[in-house]
């Protein structure tokens, strides 16, 4: 990396909309959505690509980084001049990929190379027989995954790919890394669902068929996964967001502790936070400032508002365990008003029935 640190701002100019608009796959988080959680779509630790380099909070990475892309330049086939040279041959296409304007404190090759060689060293490095400053620490580990799944925080798939193919000719003596490449986006396969046998009173005592949910394990690192996801499916895969879809249905169902109380017994929510209400909270929080143009359950929608209008008694009965048994507590005061007022009601019959003789 070159020691002159000059701040500018690279503006990409969209001359064929069809064309960039394909090309286009790494957006800024709307303010909305960053608004409701910032540190889900912020890197704490690494920056990679434009939008973040340079960040104060994150300079520390930087020496780790460059450590990383000295190890590489070792076994690549290419000097750094070639390398440079065809990050420069690919930098339109590399930009274009970036929606809206980069402003970027550095040279802005070297600022695509030394993060995109140091994602591939970091594939290509054993963490087990060799000393690796970043994978050899399970918190550092950590810290670094997340930050690499961060929808701002990202090098185009495709110039990955392509530098790899340039700077490594010997193919014999270098693991290659094992990146799975999947026909369709990976949240595609994220979710399923079934027909199967009783869910929850909240949905009107459905008995015979009921939603079944795949499982949501709530971890604390579950949400700036799903964030992110969520903002891609928002700006990529509009008409296709599943994950999305997903979580409004979720939330759908979960106003209360006691609604997670239920889906943690039916084995649709795994709660790993500890407390329930974070949870309840955590599932509610993610659906905040998200717009569902389609959604993929949108048939499941119908079929329960159906049965919810057709089944007055079991709304009935849903409402009065919810509202009068809810819990222990709630259903023995119950009790004891229905058993007082009972009494009363005999109480007020004999009462009349004295005065009359």
């Amino acid at each position: 990396m070159t020691s002159q640190m000059n701040e500018i701002s690279v503006h990409v100019e969209r001359t064929e909309p069809e064309q960039v608009l394909d090309e286009c796959c790494i957006y800024r988080v709307p303010s909305k959505l960053r608004n409701v959680n910032k540190a889900s779509y912020t890197p704490q630790l690494l920056s990679i690509g434009p939008f973040h380099y340079g960040s104060p909070k994150l300079k520390d990475m930087e020496s780790h980084k460059q450590k990383y892309y000295e190890k590489f330049l070792k076994h690549c086939s290419k000097d750094e001049a070639a390398l440079k040279r065809f990050v420069n041959q690919h930098l339109d296409r590399i930009l274009s990929c970036y929606a809206g304007t980069i402003e970027c404190r550095g040279n802005i090759i070297n600022v695509i190379l030394v993060d995109a060689c140091f994602i591939i060293e970091m594939f290509m490095t054993d963490s087990e027989t060799e000393n690796h400053h970043i994978l050899r620490s399970p918190w550092m580990r950590k810290a670094v995954e997340k930050d690499l799944i961060l929808f701002e925080n990202q090098i185009p798939y495709f110039f990955l790919e392509e530098l790899y193919d340039f700077a490594i000719s010997s193919r014999d003596s270098i693991v290659e890394p094992e990146i799975a490449v999947h026909p369709e986006p990976v949240q595609h396969q994220f979710l399923t669902l079934a027909w199967v046998n009783s869910y929850r009173s909240k949905l009107a005592g459905l008995t015979t068929k009921e939603l079944k949910l795949t499982r949501f394990w709530a971890t604390y690192d579950a949400e700036s996964v799903i964030r992110n996801i969520m903002a891609l499916e928002q700006l990529i895969y509009p008409k296709k967001a599943y994950i999305c879809s997903y979580f409004l249905l979720l939330s759908q169902l979960v106003n209360t502790v006691e609604d997670i109380d239920l889906l943690i017994k039916d084995g649709v929510v795994e709660n790993l936070l500890g407390s329930n209400k974070s949870v309840e909270k955590l599932i509610n929080s993610f659906c905040v400032h998200i717009v569902e143009e389609i959604s993929c359950y949108s048939d499941i929608y119908d079929q329960l508002n159906e049965h919810y209008k057709t089944s007055l008694g079991n709304r009935r009965m849903a409402t009065l365990k919810q509202v009068y048994f809810k819990d222990l507590w709630t259903g023995s005061a119950t009790i004891l008003g229905l058993v007082v007022l009972v009494f009363s009601i005999i109480a007020t019959i004999k009462s009349l029935t004295y005065h009359k003789r």
